[in-house]
């Protein structure tokens, strides 16, 4: 806004946003002598240094920023998310605290990512902080930043555009038809087959076997209704059932071998629950004894010793997940999109890049499409 002030005299005023704690509007004043196109160039330049952020109304430090945030976060997002975050803001707060958001700039954030690069494990381990766990820390500074930004905090995110270092994608254990067929035939007859095969037979996450429920098992195509997922936090002592990972539920059909073990656990199950005095959840599918959450680390503790004992590559659940959209692809002819949605990845490009290694040329041919 210019105002005239008196002969070549121009005040000019412009908004630079909300004091966060008060509410109240606040602007950036001054003056001019000259015509009025020189008032006019100036307030373009002070409005293009407030769009940068270097005109801000933000009095705030990073520390009270990742106050309000990390509140916003735990309102509307899941509680897994909220531990992330708030495991990332430890070293955030040490590295920049006590500065005002506003005189955070991209150059203090570079160094401190390099500098993270470098910083040990937390768990007392040898070796320093991996490429994963320093893109989580800068993935949790630029979510802060951008709140700052859609808030009006600040006029830009100098988390934007800075140089991460690079994950290591190591091809996981695969295992041949005839492997998956020993490792879940010797399986039979404990409570651990019928997870271990639906798990390898329709790619479901750990998350979402620990949540399934019976309700959603549509036996009539057959075919399961992935909904919800049961996770723990950070720490591991807490279970929360929540949705599904991309917050995307998906049908998941059942070949006929399936949906058999299926039923066949469900009619074992049942009489588990009338031998038992009590069974705390009887709506899902796969629990720990007497009917408690089963935590979603234990499948995969057991899984490794088991295929350890047949002399097979170590496993986890989500090698099982990764076996099936392998085979689904080597052995069925499915393709890249069909894969993509039975295991819930966000977009087929994800899916080809994680299977290029199982079928060369696939992450090339799905993106030249």
């Amino acid at each position: 806004m210019i105002r005239k002030r008196g002969k070549d005299y121009w005040e000019i005023r412009v908004d630079i946003g909300r004091d966060p704690k008060t509410g109240k509007r606040l602007w950036k004043y001054t003056s001019v002598r000259g015509t009025k196109r020189d008032a006019e160039r100036v307030e373009q330049q002070l409005k293009a240094r407030h769009m940068q952020g270097e005109l801000t109304a933000v009095r705030m430090t990073v520390d009270e920023l990742l106050d309000e945030w990390l509140a916003h976060v735990r309102t509307n997002r899941e509680g897994r998310t909220y531990d992330d975050y708030a495991y990332c803001t430890r070293r955030i707060r040490a590295a920049f605290g006590p500065m005002r958001v506003d005189r955070l700039t991209r150059a203090q954030i570079q160094r401190w990512l390099d500098e993270l690069q470098q910083a040990p494990r937390d768990d007392g381990r040898p070796g320093n902080l991996s490429a994963t766990t320093v893109q989580k820390h800068h993935r949790a500074l630029h979510a802060a930043l951008s709140y700052a930004v859609r808030m009006g905090y600040l006029g830009y995110n100098p988390a934007d555009n800075l140089t991460l270092p690079r994950r290591q994608r190591s091809e996981p254990p695969m295992l041949t038809r005839e492997q998956l067929e020993q490792l879940l035939e010797a399986a039979l007859g404990t409570r651990w087959y019928p997870l271990w095969y639906v798990a390898a037979h329709t790619g479901l996450r750990v998350g979402e076997l620990c949540g399934l429920w019976w309700e959603d098992i549509d036996w009539s195509r057959p075919a399961i209704r992935v909904r919800r997922a049961l996770k723990q936090d950070r720490e591991g002592k807490r279970l929360i059932l929540g949705d599904v990972k991309n917050h995307e539920a998906r049908v998941v059909w059942l070949d006929d071998r399936t949906a058999e073990v299926l039923d066949r656990h469900r009619a074992e199950q049942q009489l588990e629950i009338a031998r038992a005095q009590r069974w705390e959840h009887p709506e899902h599918v796969f629990t720990a004894p007497g009917g408690r959450f089963l935590r979603p680390d234990v499948p995969t503790q057991v899984l490794r010793k088991h295929a350890k004992r047949l002399g097979l590559p170590p496993l986890s659940m989500h090698d099982l997940r990764h076996i099936h959209g392998s085979h689904l692809l080597q052995y069925h002819g499915w393709s890249i999109t069909a894969v993509s949605e039975r295991l819930g990845h966000y977009s087929p490009a994800f899916t080809a890049e994680v299977y290029a290694h199982v079928i060369p040329g696939a992450q090339e041919g799905y993106l030249r499409r």
